[in-house]
This record gives C-alpha cells, structure tokens and sequence, in this order.
C-alpha cells in the first residue's frame, strides 16, 4: 500500500513539474498570425499562450491560408491546427507602433527562457547559389526550427552568419563532425543582450553566439511572448537528403 501511495504522489510532481514548465515556456507563433502595419497603434499584446489576434480581410478578400471560414469573436483562440501550419505570418507595408519598443525587455526575456528548452535537430545538406553546397544543423523548439547553424562543407567546422564557404561536395568527415558539433553548439550557445528589429517580419531577431561568433539568431514576434519558426530551413530541411 505504501508503495503504491508513493508511485502516485511521485508521478503527481512530475506532472505537476511538466505542466509548469510548459507553462513558463514561451508559446510557438501560430500560423496566420499578422499585425497592424497602417500607422495606427498597435493591439496590446496577448497574454503568454493566447496567439495574438488577426486583422480582417478586406471585403471579397480570400481568407488567408489556414483561417477559419467564419469570422472569430474578439479574443477568440485560432483554430486547434493552426500551430502546426508551416506558412509565415501575413507580411504588411508600412509601421508599426513606436509602442513595440517596450517589448525589448520581454524580447530577451522570452529569448533567454527559448534557449532553455532548445534541442538539435537534422544535419541536411543544402545547393545554394552556383552549386555551392551548403551543410546546415536545425535548432528545434517544441519541435519547430527556430535557428539554422552553418557549417564548412569541407570539414565540419561551425560558421559565422554571412560566412560562406564554396564546396563543390559535403565530405563525409565534415557530415560526422556536423553531427557531433551541432548537440555542443545548441548547449554551449547564449542568447547575446541585443536586439534587431525586422519590419517586414514585424518580429525582433536576437543573435546567438558560439565561441565568440554569431552564428544565429532567434525570431520573436512583436508581442516580445511568440517564437517565430524558420519557415524557411522548414522547407529546405524537408525537401533535403
């Protein structure tokens, strides 16, 4: 009888534990999510877990890939799919709210909280401009990408962003030192106090570096609370061998 009393209250906290570790971790951007980009204030920003909402189509617009046929009440959650659609969010012209400079603070703060519970993902080899190959290593959160590391296709060595190196094949070696590198970069990274914002994306970019070296960046969204996957290295690693 004890020993069942104590397998039941064992798996009680680790429940509990799993449950507030989700809680505190901050939630994937879902799919189809935009903001306001015509000048005029920006929505105050969701609450940890509730997507933030989107605008209406102009009328005889087609809904946007993913949205629901009927219009959602103010504050209604998206649709149970929508976080695993991999489509960006509607990009807009125009600015937003000088207001989204506030969020720099809960930026880094959702970025340093990202970086807990970041894995690695899949090696893939990639053909950039010219045949040039390129070898590539998935960060994952939640089991989405949310960083791409570069390596030489020649030796396997971890490289700067912007730094490329022409190769005409990805050798073996470089492939298993891409393996056993990219679990080290992932937990010896750190998320720099620093951050960039890209208009077109509405969302803030914050470096990540290895061994002095930026070698990545994270996307938040403008609320400072939403990961933005890489659709991107999404599609390129899915596609890839």
């Amino acid at each position: 009888m004890r020993q069942v009393l104590f397998v039941f209250v064992l798996v009680s906290v680790v429940m509990s534990s799993v449950i507030a570790m989700a809680q505190q971790a901050p939630p994937i951007l879902p799919s189809g999510s935009s903001v306001q980009t015509t000048g005029q204030p920006v929505a105050t920003p969701a609450p940890p877990g509730v997507a933030p909402q989107a605008p209406a189509p102009p009328p005889g617009a087609p809904p946007p890939p993913g949205a629901p046929s009927a219009a959602a009440p103010p504050g209604a959650p998206p649709p149970p799919n929508s976080a695993v659609q991999p489509m960006p969010p509607p990009v807009a012209p125009g600015t937003v709210s000088i207001g989204v400079l506030n969020n720099v603070g809960q930026v880094l703060e959702s970025a340093r909280s990202v970086k807990k519970y970041m894995r690695p993902g899949k090696i893939w080899t990639f053909v950039g401009p010219g045949g040039v190959q390129q070898l590539k290593g998935a960060i994952l959160y939640q089991g989405r990408v949310v960083a791409v590391v570069n390596f030489d296709p020649a030796t396997g060595r971890v490289l700067p962003m912007g730094f490329v190196v022409s190769s005409a094949q990805v050798t073996q070696k470089a492939l298993r030192r891409a393996e056993t590198l990219l679990p080290q970069v992932v937990s010896g990274s750190a998320v720099l106090d620093g951050v960039e914002y890209l208009a077109p994306e509405n969302s803030w970019a914050v470096p990540l570096s290895y061994e002095g070296m930026i070698m990545g960046k994270l996307k938040i969204y403008y609320d400072g609370i939403h990961v933005v996957p890489d659709y991107v290295a999404e599609g390129e690693m899915n596609v890839a061998r």
